[in-house]
This record gives structure tokens, sequence and C-alpha cells, in this order.
């Protein structure tokens, strides 16, 4: 489902706070909402995109080959800024988490605003590099550590604020290990006290416990 962009709420993003009036409505009136009752695609490995997402609400799941994990983006970030700067296509699938609200907005515009506004050039190129960061080292990061240090990561990262509804083997591929693992360190954790599930939703009962074994593994 679709419906044109009715106020500028996303634009309140500090992304776009070099953007002139006059700009911020050519992209309000480029823009759409795309509200996600299930988890749904947004475009596939191999494409070209002609859009940026903008995470108003939910998150969204990022996969090579359409298979495997290995990304979550969360609300407030904005996902496709480096193919504003090419017309390579994308390497890896997008999904949007059942309740996520996403912003699309049109591509070609970006690029005309970067061209010629250099401060929003400069905006775009900062933000686009956190995220690349914030990419390699969660990567990183789950890969140190052992299966019980990973989970713990993991599970401190997406608390019950914030946690996507995933898969044993989408949080397998995420972390770097097999569906048969995280099912047994989810039993080893419930069966030690650190946290409860319920209907698939976990709950941290001890969060002391769990940043001692992120940090020890």
């Amino acid at each position: 489902p679709m419906s044109f962009m009715k106020n500028l709420d996303f634009l309140q993003n500090e992304i776009f706070d070099q953007l002139i009036i006059r700009e911020k409505e050519i992209l309000r009136s480029n823009s759409a909402i795309l509200d996600f009752d299930a988890e749904g695609m947004l475009f596939k490995s191999g494409s070209f995109s002609s859009f940026v997402y903008y995470i108003e609400e939910g998150c969204l799941k990022l996969k090579k080959d359409d298979r495997d994990l290995f990304f979550i983006l969360e609300k407030g970030n904005i996902l496709g800024l480096d193919y504003i700067f090419n017309d390579e296509p994308v390497y890896y699938s997008a999904y949007a988490s059942k309740g996520s609200r996403i912003v699309q907005i049109n591509a070609h515009i970006l690029r005309n605003f970067v061209s010629s506004n250099s401060l929003f050039l400069g905006s775009v190129y900062r933000k686009n590099s956190t995220l690349n960061k914030k990419l390699i080292s969660s990567l990183l990061d789950y890969r140190a550590k052992n299966l019980n240090g990973a989970f713990a990561a993991f599970l401190l990262q997406y608390d019950q604020e914030n946690s996507p509804e995933l898969t044993r083997k989408e949080i397998g591929s995420l972390l770097g290990y097999s569906r048969e693992n995280i099912t047994k360190v989810v039993r080893s954790f419930i069966a030690e006290g650190i946290i409860e599930e319920d209907e698939k939703h976990i709950r941290i009962m001890d969060k002391n416990l769990l940043e001692t074994l992120r940090k020890n593994g």
C-alpha cells in the first residue's frame, strides 16, 4: 500500500537540514509512504534502484542473494544513499519488516540536489559513511565472538524496545552461526535464567550477565 506524503515529518531528519524550503517541498512531492502489514520486499539483488528509503517505523532487513541476513537497518536510518552517486545494480535484497512504515524518495531528485547544493552533498556523504562504518563494525563484532558472546551482543542491541521479528535462521545468518546453534543457545540462556521466551518473543531477565557474556565472548 502506498500513500503520498501529507507532512514533512521525515524531513526533520538532520540529513535534510541543508536543504532550503523549496527543495524540501520538491522532495515531499516526490516521496510516498509505504506501509507494510506483513514483511515485504523493497528491491531485489541485481536490480537498479530508483529510490532512497527512509525508515519512519520498523526496520529493513538486508539479505545476500535473498537468503542470508547480514544487516538490520533501524528506525531513523536511510537506505540507498550510495546509489545516488552511481548507476550500479544493488548487491543485496532489502525487506521491510512487518509493521514498518517506509518513506520512498525519488533518488533522481536527491542526485540533483547533491549536484547543486554542496552543503547537502556533505550531509549525504557523512550519513552514508556513518552507515557503512556501522555495517562493517557490526559484521566484525559478531564474527569475532563465540556463540554465547555473539548472541548476547545481539540481544543487547535489539532489546524489547526495538526488537525486529527474526527467525532462528535469520539470527544465525546475522551472527554467522547455524539455525541449530541458535536454537541451542536460546535453550541454554533460558535454562540459566538469562532470558525468557514467549511465542518467539525474547525478554531479557539478566542484563548484567548478558553484558559480561558480550564482553568476554
